[in-house]
């Protein structure tokens, strides 16, 4: 099996510069840029700058400053984007745990007919099991296995939940569930359900620092605007992942007072590095994303 060689700062660089990225300040500048960022990692962030034939990087529309900018929004970004997820998260954790404990008891979940038919209960108590058994030093774990002989009602349960589980939970519980965590929201049980498989992706890829930047999901949202679902490159890319964010999100004001304008003010700060294109996003993309 043929492994590729081990190489230094400087073979990096010159690997950078044979690749077509010629606009470098100095060995100096680039070598402490791969000190902090893998050189593959880095090398990413030249994809939309790369010729299809020749596979070399456009020297006319590229620098290392420039990646390195477009590398520190992705980064921050990331941050952003993670920051708000969590409101939805903690929001339909809540939900699913109020509304199936209100119609079917504190520990319906142990029940497989408490869920509907394309629920695999084996499997979500396997889930269980092994979210519990990493917290087992949690002072919430401890209390109900001291006093309450190791029983979690839902609404306590749901504490240990992953992200995954709680879209997965919301999925797999009865219509009447569904329904009543639909009509607080405002949206159809199907979006919720597509929305939150689509937010659970994009948590992951924050959460694990997975570039954002001129990356094409595979998970796509369902029933989103006629002008972003038929056209790839934006059904595709960050801006219809942002919009299914923002159909869960729980807070109007919040959302658009907090994320928006946050997300503005990074954009502002780095217009001169990146492209807006890359992440889907059109002229009006405060309109589209505003709730």
């Amino acid at each position: 099996m043929d492994v590729k060689e081990f190489k230094t700062w400087k073979e990096q660089v010159a690997k950078l510069i044979e690749h077509g990225c010629i606009d470098i300040k100095s060995d100096e500048f680039a070598i402490d840029i791969l000190k902090k960022v893998n050189y593959y990692r880095l090398t990413a962030y030249f994809l939309p700058f790369r010729d299809k034939e020749t596979q070399k990087y456009d020297s006319n529309k590229v620098s290392l400053e420039k990646i390195y900018e477009i590398y520190c929004f992705d980064a921050e970004l990331r941050l952003l984007i993670f920051k708000y997820i969590e409101d939805i998260e903690l929001y339909f954790r809540t939900q699913v745990a109020y509304y199936h404990g209100k119609l079917y008891g504190a520990l319906a979940y142990k029940d497989k007919t408490s869920f509907n038919k394309f629920h695999k209960h084996d499997e979500f108590l396997e889930g269980i099991d092994k979210e519990l058994g990493h917290r087992k030093k949690s002072p919430i774990y401890k209390h109900h296995q001291i006093k309450y002989d190791g029983v979690f009602p839902i609404w306590v349960l749901v504490e240990f939940f992953t992200f995954g589980m709680t879209s997965k939970f919301f999925a797999d519980s009865p219509t009447d569930v569904q329904q009543s965590i639909a009509n607080n929201v405002g949206l159809k049980s199907s979006q919720i359900r597509t929305y939150l498989e689509v937010s659970v992706v994009l948590r992951n890829y924050c959460a694990h620092y997975n570039r954002l930047y001129y990356t094409s999901f595979t998970k796509i949202p369902g029933q989103l605007p006629s002008f972003m679902h038929e056209n790839s490159k934006l059904k595709n890319r960050l801006m219809a992942q942002l919009y299914a964010i923002k159909c869960l999100y729980p807070d109007k004001k919040k959302w658009n007072d907090g994320f928006l304008r946050e997300l503005s003010e990074l954009i502002q700060r780095y217009q001169e590095a990146i492209h807006l294109h890359h992440i889907g996003f059109i002229d009006n993309w405060k309109e589209v994303l505003k709730k």
